[in-house]
């Protein structure tokens, strides 16, 4: 989920929010009224056309919307929510009439979030981990020297914590968010946290063998376990001068 990270403009978010509402009204299984899929596709064009918003996944999760599978519009939403500009720019190619049945979804602003998005996916799947310019201009179509302007684009925008080290030409990220928390995601959690505990283990193991020798070198004798506290790591958002 990334509704903490997602904002909607002062004038389209009492109007989407109240659309969450009333299609949240309507349960499975149940005929909708027209409007319910007039506003179902309303809230749809709302969520893709404003600038900084990402919570996709809330919308899929109604039933209303549920109701417009197989359209245009409900796979240009499945694109927003897991694809990433490739997948774009192919749905875009093959549905010239579609778009040009809906003027309010301007091809320029769906590239620039599909960027925001790719570039997000990429860093949730390289936490911690060095991505070079070259991987990144690859990923969003974009020059290599265009790669630090989305970059920090993508870190104003609330999709990701990064470092980037100008000299060396690659981005650290530290923090990404997942635009869908599934089974995938769990698993690389639960990998993620094995890998802390082990570490914490090794700490732990350096820290006891630290303080027997400590104790046998003063002639003194080390009883029990202490507790070791890490501190939590800074998360660290900067670019560096050449």
């Amino acid at each position: 989920m990334v509704t903490s990270h997602a904002h909607l403009s002062n004038s389209s978010k009492p109007s989407y929010e109240l659309l969450l509402k009333y299609l949240a009204t309507y349960p499975t299984n149940v005929p909708l009224p027209a409007d319910a899929t007039t506003q179902a596709r309303r809230a749809i064009l709302i969520a893709i056309r404003t600038e900084n918003f990402f919570a996709f996944e809330d919308l899929l999760s109604l039933h209303p919307i549920h109701t417009l599978k197989g359209t245009p519009l409900h796979d240009l939403l499945s694109v927003f929510l897991n694809g990433d500009l490739a997948a774009y720019t192919q749905f875009y190619a093959s549905h010239t009439q579609f778009f040009t049945d809906e003027p309010t979804l301007v091809h320029e602003d769906n590239v620039r979030k599909m960027r925001l998005l790719s570039l997000a996916s990429l860093g949730s799947s390289n936490v911690s981990r060095e991505l070079a310019y070259s991987a990144i201009a690859e990923k969003l179509q974009v020059p290599s020297e265009d790669v630090e302007m989305w970059v920090i684009d993508v870190i104003r925008a609330g999709l990701v914590e990064a470092r980037i080290n100008q000299l060396s030409e690659t981005v650290t990220v530290h923090r990404s968010i997942y635009r869908v928390f599934g089974r995938e995601q769990w698993e690389q959690l639960g990998v993620k946290l094995n890998g802390w505990k082990q570490s914490l283990a090794e700490i732990l193991a350096v820290v006891g063998n630290a303080k027997l020798i400590a104790a046998s070198s003063q002639g003194g004798v080390v009883v029990g376990a202490s507790a070791v506290v890490v501190p939590e790591a800074k998360v660290e958002v900067a670019t560096v001068e050449a």
